[in-house]
């Protein structure tokens, strides 16, 4: 996980304002993929890289609400190490294990290793899925309310 200092040096992200639409897409996605992820049918590696594409979103929730948009080749891993630094580290361990998670999906993705992923491991991501989920909204709703989705 990199520090802040140095994603400001590698000038990571930048400045953009966003708005609750914006806000309530990441959050549809990362629902959606939360959702996918339930299928009795998909690979243990379809679930573990769906789960990570919901944190992904998720994080990237807390990002963009701060009114930061990512612009870093390693724009997964910045947005992970943000979520850690923008939450004020309140969530370092959940943020570390994100961070091992994307690790891990590289592999996956990018090399194709098979049976990288056990059912325990998707297990243990999509129990961090769901904290992370009740993590930003509660922190989107004590932060940000005026992104908030309507409910």
């Amino acid at each position: 996980m990199r520090s802040w200092q140095e994603l400001e040096v590698n000038k990571a992200f930048r400045e953009e304002p966003t708005d609750k639409s914006e806000i309530g897409r990441l959050l549809d996605i990362a629902a959606r993929k939360m959702s996918d992820a339930h299928a009795d049918i998909i690979s243990c590696e379809t679930t573990y890289e769906l789960l990570y594409d919901a944190a992904y979103s998720l994080c990237n929730v807390v990002l963009r609400a701060n009114g930061w948009r990512v612009q870093f080749e390693s724009h997964h891993e910045a947005v992970f190490s943000a979520f850690h630094h923008l939450t004020d580290g309140q969530f370092r361990i959940l943020a570390i294990q994100l961070d091992d998670s994307r690790v891990k999906r590289n592999i996956l993705h990018y090399l194709g290793t098979p049976d990288i992923v056990s059912d325990y491991e998707a297990r243990e991501l999509r129990e961090n899925v769901l904290e992370l989920k009740s993590i930003v909204l509660s922190w989107l709703k004590e932060n940000h309310p005026d992104l908030c989705p309507d409910t």
